[in-house]
């Protein structure tokens, strides 16, 4: 399962990242939610997740599209936190932590007046600059306890 603390969640994800990365079953393409090419699973920041986190979807070749997380009737704001990745990795936070917490604007505000570097880097442009950015997000979240 995934935290429902946002800080520990984006960690936690960090982790299906860069478990994905050094499997080489698993490609990170940050445009396809999961998707099977002959030998290689594509996943993005959510599909990592999935692929890490839940046995039902943890083979590689499984298929997996954004219409097939809200799927988990079971829990919807479940599949929103986990859909809300994908706006993270563009670099939303505030659509990103609207799935988190009951007053987003509050948060998004402390966000943009805080001294982290609000210096998006997408995946593709440097991998290490785009989780850099993403453990900094994690930290703010942390220490406003989140």
């Amino acid at each position: 399962m995934i935290s429902n603390y946002p800080s520990e969640a984006i960690l936690q994800a960090l982790s299906d990242l860069r478990t994905c990365e050094s499997d080489e079953r698993y490609a990170i393409d940050m445009y396809i939610w999961k998707h099977q090419e002959e030998d290689t699973c594509y996943v993005c920041q959510a599909g990592a997740i999935l692929a890490c986190r839940w046995p039902d979807v943890n083979s590689p070749g499984v298929l997996m599209g954004e219409d097939t997380y809200e799927t988990f009737e079971e829990n919807k704001l479940l599949a929103n936190q986990i859909a809300s990745f994908d706006d993270l990795r563009q670099g939303d936070f505030y659509e990103f932590i609207v799935n988190w917490v009951d007053k987003p604007r509050l948060i998004t505000a402390l966000y943009s007046k805080s001294n982290l570097p609000n210096i998006y880097y997408p995946y593709e442009v440097s991998p290490s600059q785009y989780k850099r950015w993403l453990r900094g997000v994690a930290a703010f979240l942390a220490k406003n306890r989140y």
